[in-house]
């Protein structure tokens, strides 16, 4: 058999095939290929947007550590102040009374001092729901009459 006679004759049908084969072949290979790709971007978006979510919380964290020194220090600042106004408090009442004290004494009317304000303060609510400052209690002074005679 003659095999250049042979390739003559079937060329024809034969390339045809192969060659859409071939084509088949590769239009599938191609769109395997596109998406591996797509596969593979999808993933480096993925780790992009990680990467981010991750800086973006260590951010956060640090900010809410410094603040949350910062609230500590001015709760600090609070219960020291809280305390010197208890001593101020304490004191003006004493010396109020020692003024009273010394005018009975001397025959002197009563003088009359403005009242002071409440201690501890009065309750608040804060929008946290928590209350701060003391339980509102009466500890103002009254305005009554002099009680030295």
């Amino acid at each position: 058999m003659d095999l250049l006679a042979l390739y003559n004759e079937w060329s024809g049908p034969a390339g045809a095939v192969v060659g859409l084969a071939s084509g088949w072949f590769a239009k599938l290979q191609h769109a395997r290929l596109q998406a591996q790709k797509a596969q593979y971007d999808a993933g480096q978006q993925a780790l992009a947007a990680l990467d981010l979510a991750s800086k973006r919380e260590q951010a956060l964290t640090r900010s809410l550590l410094s603040a949350s020194d910062e609230i500590g220090a001015l709760r600090s600042t609070g219960w020291r102040t809280r305390d010197l106004l208890e001593a101020l408090h304490a004191e003006a009442i004493g010396a109020r009374l020692i003024v009273h004290e010394l005018e009975a004494k001397a025959g002197l009317p009563l003088r009359a001092f403005e009242p002071l304000p409440p201690y501890p303060f009065p309750a608040e609510t804060v929008p946290d729901g928590e209350t701060a400052g003391a339980q509102a209690v009466d500890a103002a002074e009254p305005r009554a009459e002099p009680t030295h005679g």
